[in-house]
């Protein structure tokens, strides 16, 4: 049993209020504000809800939603777009069975049966893959009892192994993900894997006289077993304002003897 306040009571008024300011605030700047606003004045509760309900969840919108839900279940087909995959399809034709079901809790809608919902994805898939077309003509045959077309998610998941959309993407695409070069790590102090350093921990880069005295004998040699092969590609090109080279590099190396 639930104990209900009459509309009388001497508690309403405060009640009612109440329940105006939870949707007002919820839909405050927002297009649906304009539903309540005629109960603004009264703080009328239980009359901005029941404009709520008959603007948005009235009989006409559940059946402007279902009949846009079937027209989409319908009409649209899978033609093996290059960026359109079948499992996307399928994931649409669930989310068209979902609404159709919310909308008959509503209105009067007879829900269609599992063989119903195959023979519709079957009818919405065109293409002339080879494989796909066999899965599918295996499954039209199987009619009997506990078939093949009784299972709309069994019909989803033998299909989609034969998805030609998918399997383009893994044949034309970078490996797999799985596909792992080397799992054995390497130290980065014992390798140049820094561009721009060398073993000794020299940079390489120009280096002024201050700078060039500081390195040791190694880090020097290492410098200018470096820059040679750079100074012989550069060699014969003229050099440009600010040390720039003809093809736009800039030219850096470092004092080949010892001080």
């Amino acid at each position: 049993m639930i104990d209900r306040a009459s509309h009388d009571h001497a508690l309403f008024r405060d009640d009612n209020a109440q329940v105006y300011y939870f949707p007002e605030e919820a839909m405050r700047g927002t297009t649906f504000a304009a539903s309540i606003k005629p109960c603004q004045r009264r703080k009328d509760g239980r009359g901005s809800w029941q404009a709520i309900v008959s603007q948005y969840a009235g009989v006409d919108n559940w059946c402007a939603k279902l009949k846009s839900q079937i027209e989409l279940l319908h009409t649209r087909k899978w033609k093996e777009q290059s960026n359109f995959s079948l499992d996307h399809f399928i994931f649409q034709q669930r989310n068209v069975y979902v609404s159709t079901t919310q909308c008959a809790n509503h209105v009067n809608f007879q829900l269609p049966n599992q063989g119903t919902r195959v023979q519709v994805l079957l009818d919405a898939i065109e293409n002339n893959h080879a494989p796909l077309q066999a899965a599918m003509a295996l499954f039209r045959n199987d009619t009997g009892p506990g078939g093949k077309m009784d299972s709309f998610e069994d019909t989803a998941a033998f299909l989609l192994a034969h998805d030609p959309v998918a399997k383009n993407r893994k044949v034309g695409g970078k490996r797999p993900i799985a596909n792992i070069s080397n799992t054995n790590a390497s130290d980065s102090r014992k390798s140049n894997s820094k561009a721009g350093i060398g073993k000794t921990g020299v940079h390489f880069r120009f280096y002024d006289n201050p700078e060039y005295t500081k390195l040791s004998h190694d880090q020097k040699a290492e410098l200018k077993e470096y820059h040679d092969p750079n100074e012989q590609k550069s060699k014969g090109q003229k050099l440009g304002k600010h040390g720039k080279l003809s093809n736009g590099k800039s030219h850096q190396g470092a004092k080949s003897t010892d001080s």
